[in-house]
């Protein structure tokens, strides 16, 4: 879906080209909802 590969993509089932991935818990930050620490 964003040119990664699913192997690697950390969220295969959203657009995220860039990986980004903020708590460094291997889930991609496109498949999880908003940290409520960071509002």
């Amino acid at each position: 879906m964003d040119l990664q590969a699913d192997l690697v993509d950390n969220c295969p089932t959203a657009f995220n080209p860039f990986q980004a991935d903020t708590n460094g818990d291997s889930i991609g930050d496109a498949c999880q909802g908003q940290d409520a620490s960071a509002m």
